[in-house]
């Protein structure tokens, strides 16, 4: 018997705009920016493969990552694998990650999914991170 899966979505209008919210999100120097101490390397570009590593919230860590998507400044997918979950890195394990970004007259509306969630306490810490992102965002990148 298969085990369900959990998702969330986040959403959020943000006072920046779609080309400086994608720079925060969806490039090395944006990450590197939001999650200070975070290395990032890879090849940002649909099909690239992008790593991060380092440290998070006291544990050493190495996640990968597959880019689906990458239409800039409006959607930017991509397969996800985390070394928190303690699986393998197979396709049945990898979460998906799709940020999409919208114009308003006050800024962005960013919506970030995500699906494929393996426990529901996941699924509430995954939320949680992601109103954080986006409640951090204030201001373009310097």
């Amino acid at each position: 018997m298969e085990q369900s899966r959990f998702e969330v979505e986040v959403e959020r209008r943000v006072p920046v705009t779609a080309d400086q919210a994608w720079e925060i999100l969806a490039t090395a120097r944006g990450f590197q920016k939001m999650f200070p101490g975070i290395r990032v390397e890879g090849d940002w570009r649909q099909g690239g493969q992008v790593t991060w590593s380092g440290e998070w919230e006291g544990k050493t860590f190495r996640d990968e990552a597959t880019i689906l998507e990458y239409r800039a400044p409006k959607l930017f997918s991509y397969s996800y694998w985390t070394s928190f979950a303690g699986l393998p890195n197979l396709p049945e394990n990898c979460q998906t990650i799709t940020c999409s970004f919208d114009a308003v007259t006050d800024g962005t509306k960013v919506t970030i999914r995500q699906t494929n969630i393996l426990t529901q306490e996941s699924r509430d810490h995954s939320e949680k991170n992601w109103a954080e992102v986006l409640a951090g965002i204030s201001a373009p990148l310097d």
